[in-house]
């Protein structure tokens, strides 16, 4: 199936999954945070079960920012430039860490139950809450965060 077929079905599948489960967040939301039509290509198919192959990128998402957001705070001896990054930071910025750490443990928390019980309602609230827990809180201190870092590298540079 060429790239344009496959994503006019996907997209249509996606309405169908929308209207089914009642979330509010849009395609476009969806696709600019957690890059829904790049999971489609790299498949090359539309899975059946869209409303869990979008929960589940949703989460993968996530844990490559939690895996992240971990190494600040507890850096590893064995990687000298999370080490270094680490050191960039303040307390404060460490404690904003952890709060970022606990709000997506919590949302990936909800996925593994939705996974179990299949709560059709509750998975469209993980998607909303995905959504708007990104735009609202996550992207803005993670912006703080990286423009701390950013500032620290180019410090270093001009030493």
């Amino acid at each position: 199936m060429e790239n344009e077929e496959l994503l006019k079905k996907f997209r249509e599948e996606f309405k169908e999954i929308k209207k089914k489960l009642g979330f509010k967040s849009s395609f476009k939301e969806l696709n600019d945070i957690f890059s829904i039509e790049e999971m489609v290509l790299q498949e090359g198919y539309v899975s059946p079960l869209l409303n869990r192959k979008l929960s589940r990128r949703i989460v993968d998402i996530y844990k490559s920012w939690l895996n992240y957001a971990c190494d600040l705070i507890n850096p590893s001896s064995n990687n000298i430039l999370i080490l270094m990054e680490s050191r960039m930071l303040s307390q404060e910025d460490k404690k904003k860490i952890s709060d970022i750490i606990k709000r997506i443990v919590s949302l990936i928390s909800s996925n593994n139950l939705i996974a179990l019980t299949k709560d059709e309602k509750f998975e469209a609230k993980f998607i909303d809450d995905a959504v708007h827990f990104w735009n609202s809180y996550f992207k803005i201190e993670m912006i703080k965060i990286l423009n701390k870092i950013k500032e620290g590298w180019d410090e270093d540079k001009n030493q």
